[in-house]
């Protein structure tokens, strides 16, 4: 409690001569006199005289902190001198073992189910490899169960590897510690896997087939997809991986899943439609006067369709030589229409001749016609129908003597030309 014992301080006041005769004395000096030593008192509004209170909960709290804080302080440095201690003894217990273990594979250390604590790099290495040389992979589908080993299906394990990794080659006290598992690398030849499954299961399942566009009775058709059912080769590879790598026999169900097509139906519209455009095209060849005209169905057999597998990408060409021999072929019908017209109109005319004297013979000399444009006329007709752009082609064509020997094909001034024989 705090006491302020400071005395107020006082000014010196005039005395009062109280032995006046009472007569003598006003009330408007005594007032006077009152307010004199009001004036000279000094007025604070320090409370010197009002003890503090004391606050007990508060001081009880702080005392319980702080009690609190000593005893937390305490355990916390017993905890870290028994773990120092602990800390030391382990340092020390690993320091014996890793000079024990040197050159070896410490304690607690395996390959999958394999323990090689204790060995050394070929101890390691050996005992894996007769490990794998025993094992076999068994594939089940259904009722029916194969066998397969390692080296017939051209799998490797990498046994050197994994025996150099598993010996330490730098101290640490506390590696011993540890319970070590290493997986072994595998090496997988997924060609010969896949093919393994291609012929021993595979073979009895459905294949994917992607949309195609064909021929179909003189038309285009676009053949849908096909969606198949066989055993995944990679999902396959990737199981006998991780079992391997964990020096386990793998035993793998041949589940067959369904394999989608690369390629459908509705990826081929655009392709479809292209194709079909092109055989729409207007193609006119003119002879002389006649006209001749490819029908749909000799555009059809002109048209080359090549599909990438596994890709949308469609290719669609039309073979030069293929219409090269038509416009031969219709050249030459149309002469030979043109020669037996000819041969009844002499034959009319002999018949109606009344004079029994022999005609003269005929000596014409039958003459051949070339086609001096064959070649590009085949290419506009090409370029024609891949552009989907109308044509109308005009031949040339030019008479030789048949005394001129000629083959069916012939250079004429560099120009690769064609002959038809007619009959004059």
């Amino acid at each position: 409690m705090d006491i302020n014992l400071v005395r107020p301080r006082c000014r010196h006041v005039s005395r009062i001569n109280l032995a006046v005769d009472s007569k003598l004395v006003t009330s408007a000096d005594i007032e006077q006199s009152v307010s004199a030593i009001a004036e000279d008192v000094p007025i604070t509004t320090n409370k010197y005289f009002t003890p503090k209170k004391l606050d007990y909960t508060s001081g009880a709290k702080a005392h319980k902190k702080k009690r609190r804080l000593g005893t937390l302080y305490g355990s916390l440095s017993k905890a870290l001198f028994v773990m120092a201690v602990f800390a030391l003894i382990i340092m020390v217990a690993g320091f014996f073992v890793n000079r024990k273990y040197q050159g070896l594979a410490l304690p607690l250390t395996y390959v999958g189910d394999v323990a090689i604590g204790g060995m050394n790099q070929d101890q390691i290495k050996k005992t894996l490899d007769e490990h794998y040389n025993n094992m076999a992979i068994t594939f089940v589908d259904g009722g029916l169960v194969r066998k397969a080993t390692l080296e017939q299906l051209d799998i490797k394990a990498d046994t050197k590897a994994i025996s150099e990794q598993a010996v330490p080659k730098r101290f640490n006290p506390f590696s011993y510690l540890n319970w070590q598992r290493y997986e072994v690398p595998i090496q997988v030849n997924d060609r010969i896997v896949a093919g393994y499954m291609q012929t021993k299961f595979n073979s009895s399942k459905t294949k994917s087939e992607d949309a195609s566009i064909g021929i179909d009775k003189n038309k285009l058709k676009v053949y849908g997809e096909l969606v198949g059912f066989q055993a995944d080769s990679k999902n396959i590879v990737q199981q006998i991986k991780n079992s391997l790598a964990k020096a386990t026999e793998p035993r793998i169900n041949v589940n067959a899943v369904t394999v989608k097509p690369k390629v459908g139906a509705i990826d081929l519209t655009d392709d479809f439609n292209r194709a079909n455009t092109m055989l729409q095209t207007a193609i006119t060849i003119k002879y002389g006067y006649a006209n001749i005209k490819p029908t749909l169905q000799q555009k059809i057999a002109w048209m080359q369709i090549r599909q990438e597998p596994g890709s949308t990408y469609v290719n669609v060409e039309f073979s030069k030589g293929l219409i090269r021999a038509y416009i031969l072929e219709q050249v030459q019908k149309m002469q030979a229409y043109q020669t037996a017209k000819k041969v009844e109109q002499v034959a009319a005319t002999a018949s109606a001749t009344l004079t029994t004297t022999p005609m003269p013979e005929d000596k014409t000399d039958q003459n051949i016609m070339i086609i001096e444009n064959i070649d590009e006329a085949a290419d506009a007709v090409v370029a024609s129908l891949k552009s989907a752009s109308a044509l109308n082609q005009q031949l040339t064509i030019k008479q030789i003597n048949s005394d001129k020997s000629i083959g069916a094909n012939t250079t004429i001034g560099g120009n690769t030309v064609a002959s038809v024989q007619s009959i004059r």
